[in-house]
């Protein structure tokens, strides 16, 4: 089980609740939560190494990519704008392995109750 500190910055804001909880889903491959929040023409961008087309591939990758599964995760910043937003933070996998990650949302509509399209920049650092 990932231990999940939260960033605070989700208070008064649903679009940033929701993408913290994306990110939160993303990182400890709850597959179920995403699908039900990304659009059927959903793309993943993992800067650098690949691009995943449409909800069943996001399925299937998912576990993948985030392979081993992270023991912690510390949530930096969530910020939204129209029909943007991002998300920063570090994973933590025991001893001194971590990554930092950027992740930046597009929403499928203005409301943001859907993500059409996720850019993923990963670094891992000792």
């Amino acid at each position: 089980m990932t231990e999940v500190k939260r960033s605070g910055d989700c208070e008064n804001s649903p679009k940033n609740k929701l993408l913290e909880d994306l990110s939160v889903a993303l990182y400890t491959s709850d597959v179920e939560f995403l699908l039900d929040r990304v659009t059927d023409d959903f793309q993943w961008y993992i800067v650098g190494k690949e691009v995943i087309s449409a909800k069943q591939e996001f399925a299937e990758a998912v576990g993948k990519v985030m392979s081993p599964k992270p023991l912690e995760m510390a949530i930096l910043h969530v910020v939204t704008h129209g029909r943007a937003g991002a998300v920063n933070g570090r994973l933590g996998f025991g001893g001194a392995k971590t990554r930092e990650y950027c992740d930046v949302y597009e929403f499928g509509n203005a409301k943001g109750t859907h993500v059409m399209a996720i850019s993923s920049y990963m670094i891992d650092s000792q």
